[in-house]
């Protein structure tokens, strides 16, 4: 229905849903009134209805789809509005809302492409408009339960609930959200597949924990098809054909309505009772430090444990801690909004350690809502002989023992030796501490060494007593000694830990 200009029809033009049309005598930005044209005098014209091959054209307009190629290039004057607004669109659609300043640029840049480019006050107005849509449709609402009346504490404490549910034994619950997290490169994805293929095959989780044997779909968005198989293989084998598990690998997938809409039907059509997402980050869209989009995209999750489907994922942890020096709590380490923390219901962490030449995963638990956390342990990582048809050994995950501290003594005697110095008044010695912590002192040395890497200063007690700072009195004194400071203030920088040896 358009011509050659690229209009609807010469004099005609169409509104979109929520638009309005400007009539005279209405004042243009420019300073200009808008006239009647002859021949479409309120005097001459009636107010009529939309014609029905109007809509038929429009319907059937709307039907072929966009060439985004020729769409990029710019496009004339006629449907720039109707393209800004599709483009505009399709970018917030896609990209983060951090990225929103991006996008911006971009659509000017599409802009001086066109013939002739649209005014840049209308085209921002275009922007905000459709960006204040695109949150709203990112603030999905939760779905409400049908409305009963409250009920009393009495009542409440007589009702008996059926037995806890378990999909993995003392891990994750049946029917809630969890996750796995981890630094980069500790094992996330083989222990989450290894999880996935012991609740198919309802065997126990590091030959430990007990599974409900359930159906299971892998969503993986990390890896290309061929290395998740080359992955996957190494714990499958040839059993594969026998395990429910379902794979959706690098095909795009985000916690969206009609993404999760189709993984719904799926989920239904295949009797699958767990979904398991590797991992987070690439699974949405939204800014993960804002509470907000984070809490849309966990409703998006809920729509899962409403049908009593449980949902697992895997996550990063953070680069730098919060903290300046010491190490974050489990919880912390993980990066995003503290609604993810919130929202779940389990939360373990994995981590590779090498014992002598044997390679181990350091499990610890951060959450559990519905039980007691279990002590942190070892999984031995244990190679069979059996090969498969990639000519590999199969990979295990078999538990071995309580691990104990997740700190080691060095790093404990080093956090402890900071937090003193810190906390100090005064300037102090290696003998000071060495009574403060009941350690000897070549520990002590060592650890002050790693310090002295811009976390702490020190100087000779000569050049301090000469400066009257405040030192340690002893009976047995030294000008050389060397005593121990925390950084001046102007001085301090921030502490990765990660940093440190």
């Amino acid at each position: 229905i358009r011509n050659s200009a690229g209009k609807i029809r010469d004099k005609l033009d169409i509104r979109g849903e929520g638009g309005y049309v400007v009539v005279p005598p209405s004042l243009h930005p420019s300073g200009n009134r808008y006239e009647w044209a002859e021949l479409c005098s309120p005097k001459e014209i009636d107010i009529v209805e939309v014609p029905d091959w109007l809509i038929k054209q429009i319907e059937s307009e709307k039907k072929i789809p966009k060439d985004w190629t020729k769409v990029a290039g710019g496009v004339k004057d006629g449907s720039r509005n109707e393209m800004a607004a599709s483009l505009i669109g399709k970018l917030l659609h896609h990209f983060p809302t951090k990225d929103w300043g991006a996008a911006r640029q971009l659509i000017v840049g599409w802009n001086k492409n066109n013939i002739p480019p649209k005014e840049e006050k209308e085209l921002e107005i275009t922007f905000e408009s459709i960006a204040k849509k695109e949150l709203q449709n990112r603030e999905t609402p939760p779905v409400l339960q049908e409305w009963t009346s409250p009920i009393l504490i009495a009542e409440l404490c007589k009702k008996d609930f059926p037995e806890k549910k378990w999909i993995v034994e003392k891990i994750f619950e049946r029917a809630t959200i969890s996750q796995l997290s981890s630094s980069p490169n500790q094992g996330k994805t083989w222990i989450m597949l290894h999880i996935a293929i012991c609740i198919a095959r309802g065997e126990k989780v590091f030959d430990k924990f007990a599974t409900d044997k359930q159906r299971v779909l892998f969503i993986n968005e990390e890896d290309t098809e061929s290395l998740f198989q080359e992955r996957s293989l190494l714990l499958l084998l040839a059993r594969a054909k026998d395990i429910p598990v379902y794979f959706y690998v690098a095909k795009g997938i985000k916690l969206e309505n009609e993404t999760v809409e189709s993984l719904l039907k799926e989920v239904k059509e295949k009797k699958i009772g767990v979904v398991i997402f590797d991992s987070l980050s690439v699974i949405h869209t939204a800014d993960e430090n804002s509470a907000k989009e984070m809490s849309a995209v966990f409703e998006q999750m809920k729509r899962f444990t409403r049908k009593g489907i449980t949902v697992l994922f895997t996550n990063h942890h953070r680069k730098k801690s919060l903290k300046k020096w010491e190490k974050d709590d489990l919880q912390e380490q993980v990066r995003g909004s503290t609604v993810i923390n919130a929202v779940i219901s389990g939360h373990i962490t994995c981590e590779e350690k090498k014992i002598d030449e044997d390679t181990f995963i350091i499990i610890r638990q951060a959450k559990l809502k519905g039980a007691k956390k279990i002590p942190p342990f070892l999984v031995k990582v244990e190679e069979s002989k059996e090969k498969n048809r990639k000519d590999r050994n199969r990979t295990g995950f078999v538990y071995d023992s309580e691990y104990g501290d997740s700190l080691d003594a060095a790093t404990r005697l080093k956090d402890q030796l900071y937090k003193i110095i810190q906390g100090s008044d005064t300037w102090l010695g290696v003998k000071d501490l060495k009574e403060m912590v009941n350690k000897s002192e070549k520990p002590i040395r060592e650890q002050l060494t790693v310090l002295l890497n811009g976390h702490i200063q020190r100087k000779t007690r000569a050049s301090l007593i000469k400066q009257g700072s405040p030192v340690s009195e002893r009976e047995v004194t030294s000008g050389q000694e060397f005593l121990h400071f925390r950084l001046d203030i102007d001085s301090k920088e921030d502490i990765d830990p990660e940093s440190l040896p």
